[in-house]
């Protein structure tokens, strides 16, 4: 269990334009790997955005950037013996999404 954890965000809404732009942090301090708590793992921080766009009252377009700087980290494992395993989280992600109600 990491020893600190937790998001930041930031949000500014344009209603004139329907327009509402997020970003936000999400962070993970130094958490124990194996069981006797002899390895530590460093924490993280990854930042991300958001932007979505409603033109019509029925469809939103939202366009997302996840791990935006691209950061590189690994959630680490362990037992008894020390660390076991390693698990690369995901790079950069950009998703789009339209949704239409009806």
């Amino acid at each position: 269990m990491p020893t600190h954890g937790g998001s930041v965000s930031v949000e500014r809404r344009f209603d004139t334009i329907n327009v509402s732009l997020r970003g936000w942090i999400e962070a993970q301090g130094d958490y124990p790997v194996d069981n006797p708590n002899t390895v530590t793992a460093g924490g993280f921080w990854i930042a991300n955005a958001t932007a979505t766009w409603t033109p019509i009252e029925r469809l939103e377009l939202q366009l997302t950037g996840r791990n935006l700087l691209d950061r590189r980290y690994a959630q680490l494992v362990g037992g008894n013996l020390g660390p076991t395993a390693a698990f690369p989280q995901l790079p950069r992600q950009i998703l789009m999404r339209a949704k239409w109600q009806f």
